[in-house]
């Protein structure tokens, strides 16, 4: 990805971060955020930033949660541990997204999508 493109994908994830946090968040965002942790998890299983590997399970565990009350309530919001857990994650993700070859990068959204 460019450094453009790369901006552009942090801006939507933390648009929808935002939202989720905010209480406002719809399925979209949802599914931003999913996208995100889970090719952050592809790369910390694939030995890239490894350390983030403990905080994609506690999102992933989190996302879940968040899913299963908005089918209860209709509102896509987010807990304390999931603000935290997916704060983290992004953060790891700008740091693997920076730290690998743009061939690496695009291998791992395709086989994270």
């Amino acid at each position: 990805m460019t450094p453009v493109e790369l901006k552009d994908l942090r801006d939507k994830e933390n648009k929808a971060f935002d939202a989720m946090v905010s209480g406002k968040g719809t399925i979209d965002d949802w599914v931003q955020l999913s996208e995100a942790i889970n090719l952050t998890w592809m790369f910390a299983t694939n030995g890239v930033g490894h350390e983030a590997f403990v905080c994609c399970e506690l999102a992933i565990l989190e996302m879940e949660q968040t899913k299963e009350r908005y089918n209860k309530t209709g509102k896509m919001g987010l807990t304390g541990t999931a603000i935290h857990a997916i704060k983290d994650v992004l953060e790891y993700a700008a740091l693997q997204q920076v730290s690998v070859p743009r061939s690496d990068f695009e291998k791992m959204i395709d086989i994270s999508l």
